[in-house]
């Protein structure tokens, strides 16, 4: 059995769905970087084989085999307000014709920072990867803090 992780947004994106007991070919690294480490726990990120990105940076090694599990990696964020940094001023009003105006409103001073609590993942069985098929509106909800993936294949022996 190989555990391959999978990065949420990349698969809600332009994933192909598949589900258990699906044949997948991906490519991966089987370098498993620090991150890993300090948000997921040592526990959970050493029983990670590789890392499938096709976005970021496609993986070197090419992993072919039939999904045998699926479990949704969630993270509890922590939310916070802080300034907004320094930016240029807005652009003034362009008039579009016919006495309409385009414009900017002002901007929000504050902006909204969200990021992942080290040491708070959580495995939950998905139904498929992505959590739903784009066209599939029926299917339940994603869990909160959805981050990505631990997908478990049996890989294929060549």
């Amino acid at each position: 059995m190989e555990r391959v992780w999978l990065t949420g947004w990349e698969w809600d994106c332009c994933g192909d769905p598949f589900t258990v007991g699906d044949r997948i070919d991906l490519n991966v690294s089987r370098e498993v970087r620090g991150w890993f480490t300090e948000m997921l726990g040592p526990e959970l990120a050493d029983s990670l084989d590789a890392i499938e990105s096709h976005h970021d940076e496609p993986g070197p090694d090419r992993l072919t085999g039939t999904v045998t599990a699926i479990h949704a990696v969630t993270l509890e964020h922590a939310e916070r307000r802080e300034p907004r940094p320094d930016h240029p001023p807005l652009p003034e009003p362009v008039e579009m014709g016919e006495g309409v105006w385009l414009t900017i409103g002002p901007r929000d001073p504050w902006v909204t920072v969200i990021e992942p609590i080290p040491g708070t993942a959580a495995l939950v069985p998905a139904p498929g990867v992505p959590w739903h098929p784009r066209d599939d509106e029926s299917a339940s909800s994603a869990p909160r803090g959805l981050n990505g993936y631990f997908v478990d294949l049996d890989r294929d022996t060549a």
